[in-house]
């Protein structure tokens, strides 16, 4: 058998490496990637962009929030969140937006002045539409 002393230096060794093994894999990767598998680009992951362009942005574009009609296009210019790409909707401060978990997302509960399911005068997003909206916060949102 080894040393008493010799074996507890092996254990602090190996527990010291495991301990530094795991710290490099913990802590927060941003939204626009920058992590081990986000290529560091600087810029927002590009399927969250995309998934964006495709599912998202849609729902604001048929509802008149950012190209005129009803909403008076509030959303697509000055009046946050706006809505134009993934890269000007996450520029908001603190990604207000795009903030985890879903369910107290500001999206999908809803700006203060919804009123019986409307925001100035437009129908605010159907239970269908919050859905998809939370999948997607759900999957690329910040943290």
């Amino acid at each position: 058998m080894s040393d008493p002393v010799t074996m507890v230096v092996v254990r602090v060794a190996l527990l010291a490496s495991l301990f530094v093994v795991v710290a490099c894999d913990v802590g927060e990767v941003p939204i626009n990637g920058g992590g081990v598998d986000g290529g560091g680009g600087g810029g927002p992951d590009p399927m969250a962009s995309q998934m964006f362009a495709a599912s998202i942005k849609p729902l604001v574009d048929t509802k008149g929030c950012t190209m005129g009609g009803a909403a008076g296009a509030c959303h697509g210019n000055v009046q946050p969140p706006v809505f134009t790409s993934f890269e000007t909707l996450t520029a908001n401060a603190n990604y207000t937006y795009v903030k985890k978990p879903s369910t107290s997302n500001k999206l999908v509960v809803g700006p203060v002045s919804l009123v019986g399911g409307m925001h100035q005068g437009v129908a605010y997003f159907d239970m269908a539409q919050k859905t998809t909206i939370s999948t997607w916060i759900d999957m690329y949102g910040a943290p």
